[in-house]
């Protein structure tokens, strides 16, 4: 997909949905199973995807790398292609997320061109695995009946866009595990290799003190039904949420803005979709990173000992 519009005169111009979907997983399956085996698995999830562009009477235009881009003509078909190549599973552990908006664009030697190309790529890439993220004008141009399962996020500005621009999120459900972790601070041992721990996990902000329980977890964000909510309009509405399991407490973000954790030592982290294993002493930052305003800082302090 090239970024600028071509400038022919024998272009075509279209309007229409673009989707760009992303297969996550590939680069540890070529360490796993070796170069033809993870390309051959790669070609076959990219063909099953091909089939679903087929299947909702979208046009393919290309796979580059372990991108797939389509565009639709019917706003709910798109939708629902993205939907369907998100939640597609193999043994090879790959996955795919997807981003799509409704737009005007030129078709030229094969290939598309246009602002809301490059805004459906963009949206790819704030989705995780197993999630499709749409933009405003898709949204809108879906009747209320296809608007089913998409939740809105916090507005966001992407690159080269001036003004912030709502989003929509659908998420696959995928029980197990979680891949996304991100471990700081702490190795995380197999199950039966853990001894019992005892954990006492608290989080403050504007002086109220939370404790951490197994049984309820936090849910942080905007929204005032959330356990510590603060009302900074650059963090999203359910921003994050903090877990205790077998002893390991965990912060996932589920923002469409990010999180910065910093520890004891100071080293400051960027968190974007995935959940991070806290310990020790430190602070969460929501939205931005530390430094840029103190309301959207939640610090914790988390102590453990075994039996």
């Amino acid at each position: 997909m090239a970024s600028d519009t071509p400038t022919l005169s024998s272009d075509a111009s279209v309007n229409g949905a673009v989707v760009m979907a992303d297969i996550s997983g590939s680069t540890p399956l070529y360490e796993r199973a070796g170069n033809e085996a993870a390309a051959a698995a790669i070609n076959a999830r990219i063909a099953l995807m091909r089939d679903a562009v087929a299947r909702y009477e979208g046009t393919f235009v290309s796979a580059k790398g372990d991108d797939v881009l389509c565009w639709f003509e019917n706003p709910s078909q798109a939708v629902e292609a993205a939907y369907a190549m998100a939640a597609m599973k193999d043994d090879a552990g790959l996955t795919v997320h997807a981003g799509a908006q409704w737009g005007r664009f030129v078709q030229h030697s094969g290939d598309i061109f246009g602002a809301c190309v490059n805004e459906a790529a963009r949206l790819c890439s704030l989705a995780k695995s197993g999630e499709i993220v749409i933009g405003e004008s898709l949204y809108n141009a879906l009747p209320a009946t296809s608007r089913g399962g998409l939740v809105e996020m916090s507005a966001v500005r992407l690159k080269g866009v001036e003004t912030q621009m709502r989003i929509f999120s659908r998420q696959v459900e995928t029980p197990g595990a979680n891949p996304n972790r991100t471990v700081i601070g702490e190795v995380l041992y197999h199950q039966t290799q853990r001894p019992q721990v005892l954990v006492d996990a608290h989080f403050a902000y504007d002086g109220s003190v939370w404790k951490l329980e197994t049984s309820r977890p936090l849910s942080v964000g905007r929204s005032p039904s959330n356990v510590i909510s603060i009302g900074a309009m650059t963090i999203s509405r359910e921003h994050g949420t903090i877990t205790m399991n077998d002893g390991l407490v965990e912060f996932t973000d589920h923002s469409s803005s990010g999180t910065y954790i910093v520890l004891a030592d100071g080293q400051e982290i960027s968190v974007f979709r995935r959940s991070v294993a806290l310990n020790g002493q430190g602070s969460i930052s929501l939205g931005a990173p530390h430094g840029s305003s103190a309301e959207t800082i939640v610090q914790f302090r988390i102590s453990s000992g075994s039996t």
